[in-house]
């Protein structure tokens, strides 16, 4: 049997608490929690160890120095390597990384219904994608978090923002259909990194997130592609697998066309990363550890590709780690 595993990317507190929520009020539980931080802001790391102890769950957590620049995707390779080094017995290639931004809180059966689109030998399905549904600031301020514990929505989802998740689906089930074809753009059906599952040999064969995107944009489409052209086949869960994102103020990202990543993504391109999961681009010292439901830090590790620790001190069997749903 596969397991899933959360991995939750942040770089501020804002929202974190309920996401976390989400992600281990999973059913079936979910076996690990990682979140991966974009900076070493101390109030996240204390919000992350506070959520451990209030959820009652380990959490990994990886944290490093803020680069000056937005590096989610080199933070999200971060989060896998963290797990790995963190996380014994180890997770096996077919298990299931199931992504999520820190604003982005899972209706309780999201992970389950991402994972049950992964690993269908026929169709060698590697990746699953889904979208979220954006809340509205009313929306957010009156989140029900009883709701979400309890399997429901945490709010009520307007008509038109179903609409547009059934045209999603639509939109990306054709694009599956038509790749086999070479009718579609290499990137499509579209992977959104907020919300989305791959299988950890996926993961792996194309050397995870490309850590040479920086700034805002494409990292995901790339991985997309990529993941595509090695061979993974592509499940769609849009409007299955739901997540929430928590509304929040915004700033403008300046000129699309100028952005790094999209100068990038035009650019050469192979299924396997240059720099990635295995071969990371230079960084700030990755410090990982594991916060206890008891307040203690179970492990502190020198770096996710360092030597391999001895793992989690925890007793009984994978599913022992985190508290399963009542």
């Amino acid at each position: 049997m596969h397991h899933a595993h959360a991995i939750v990317t942040t770089h501020t507190t804002r929202h974190l608490r309920r996401t976390l929520l989400g992600v281990t009020v999973q059913s079936p539980a979910v076996r690990s929690v990682t979140v991966t931080i974009d900076g070493d802001d101390p109030s996240i790391a204390g919000l992350v160890a506070s959520c451990a102890q209030e959820l009652g769950v380990p959490i990994i957590r990886a944290t490093r120095a803020h680069t000056g620049v937005c590096r989610s995707a080199q933070a999200r390779n971060n989060g896998v390597r963290a797990l790995l080094a963190a996380l014994r017995p180890a997770p096996a290639g077919g298990d299931a990384l199931a992504f999520f931004d820190g604003d982005c809180a899972p209706a309780r059966d999201c992970v389950a219904a991402l994972q049950s689109l992964l690993g269908l030998p026929r169709r060698r399905r590697g990746l699953a994608i889904s979208r979220v549904v954006y809340l509205s600031q009313q929306q957010t301020d009156a989140f029900d978090e009883a709701a979400l514990r309890a399997g429901r929505w945490p709010a009520a989802i307007e008509p038109e923002a179903l609409a547009r998740l059934r045209g999603a689906r639509r939109s990306a089930v054709l694009a599956s259909w038509l790749r086999p074809l070479r009718l579609t753009k290499p990137h499509k059906p579209k992977l959104m990194s907020g919300l989305f599952a791959v299988t950890l040999e996926a993961f792996g064969r194309v050397n995870g997130f490309d850590e040479a995107y920086a700034g805002y944009g494409q990292e995901d489409d790339d991985l997309g592609r990529r993941l595509m052209a090695s061979g993974s086949g592509v499940g769609v869960g849009i409007g299955r697998a739901m997540a929430f994102h928590q509304w929040h103020p915004t700033r403008h990202a300046g000129p699309w066309d100028g952005a790094p990543g999209i100068a990038r993504f035009r650019g050469p391109w192979s299924p396997r990363a240059r720099d990635g999961l295995e071969t990371p681009v230079a960084q700030p010292h990755v410090h990982i550890d594991v916060c206890m439901p008891d307040g203690s830090v179970a492990r502190h590790l020198d770096t996710p590709t360092g030597p391999t620790p001895t793992g989690l001190a925890a007793p009984g069997p994978p599913a022992a780690l985190h508290t399963a749903p009542a």
